[in-house]
């Protein structure tokens, strides 16, 4: 059997928001993802096929910021951005750790993993609870990924989740704490 390796939510959201920050902050470095098959074949060969009036605008933004502008090919070439977003994004996780319960409370109630219709019945507490006892079980050094599941068993029983829900729990409480943080970033 594999020994699982368990982290901690910082660690977890570290990269999780890195992602969300740069996605918001540089969305023109996703802009080949709606390419049309000529679209590519202009990047392939160095083309930009966004208007310069665009790739200007763009330019200036990321100048002010102090990252590198797009390559000929609309592209980051000197990955500065990428810097950038990891740089505000810690910044950011240092601002929300005093946060995290209440970041995770409201993850598990928008989730809801285990049925209980909470938002239905607006009732909170459950899931206040489970998430002060998860971010008290990290302070004693259990990691979040063992503390979750097991403090979801516990409150709720292993038959309140099927095995995917079960299985993809950490993950999905991640991303959705990333999100709720991610979307209380002040520009």
């Amino acid at each position: 059997m594999k020994n699982k390796q368990h982290y901690f939510l910082q660690d977890l959201l570290k990269g999780r928001l890195k992602i969300l920050v740069h996605g918001w902050l540089f969305p023109e470095e996703y802009d080949f993802m709606g390419d049309s098959i000529s679209d590519a074949k202009d990047r392939r060969r160095g083309i930009n096929p966004m208007s310069e009036e665009y790739t200007n605008k763009v330019n200036e933004r990321r100048r002010q910021l102090g990252v590198s502008p797009l390559g000929g090919d609309g592209q980051d070439k000197a990955a500065g951005s990428s810097d950038y977003a990891e740089k505000i994004a810690q910044q950011e996780l240092s601002k929300a750790e005093d946060l995290f319960s209440s970041y995770l409370s409201e993850a598990l109630y928008e989730l809801d993993l285990a049925n209980t219709c909470c938002k239905e019945n607006e009732c909170f507490d459950e899931y206040d609870r489970i998430a002060r006892t998860v971010i008290d079980a990290e302070k004693d050094g259990c990691p979040f990924t063992k503390a979750l599941p097991d403090v979801m068993v516990t409150s709720f029983g292993r038959d309140a989740f099927d095995h995917r829900t079960f299985n993809t729990m950490n993950e999905t409480v991640v991303k959705e704490v990333a999100r709720l943080i991610a979307i209380n970033i002040e520009t």
